[in-house]
């Protein structure tokens, strides 16, 4: 469960960043990738150009596998941990509940 968790933070976040300086020094990870474009998107007083429309269609699938990923997580591995706790008589494990806002 860990290795697959870690797997999916890897493609998302760069883990071995550890401060602002880091981003030059190791490769740039959808997370970063997605909020410049957010930015950059948001700057304009126009819609969003070919280009960066063209980044979007790029980066979307590449975020929706890494979803698909942590969703199959959170249906399977998630439950068979909770079914070999419960056997070991651990308290289980719960994803949190969204927080409305």
């Amino acid at each position: 469960l860990r290795k697959k968790t870690s797997a999916i933070e890897e493609e998302l976040i760069q883990v071995n960043a550890t401060a602002s300086e880091d981003e030059a020094n190791y490769p740039t990870k959808l997370n970063s990738k997605l909020g410049y474009l957010g930015q950059v998107v948001d700057s304009a007083d126009a819609a969003p150009t070919a280009a960066e429309l063209e980044v979007f269609a790029e980066l979307d699938p590449q975020l929706e596998t890494q979803l698909v990923k942590w969703r199959e997580i959170l249906s399977k591995d998630v439950p068979a941990l909770n079914d070999a706790m419960q056997k070991n008589n651990i308290p289980l494990i719960a994803p949190a509940a969204a927080k409305a806002n």
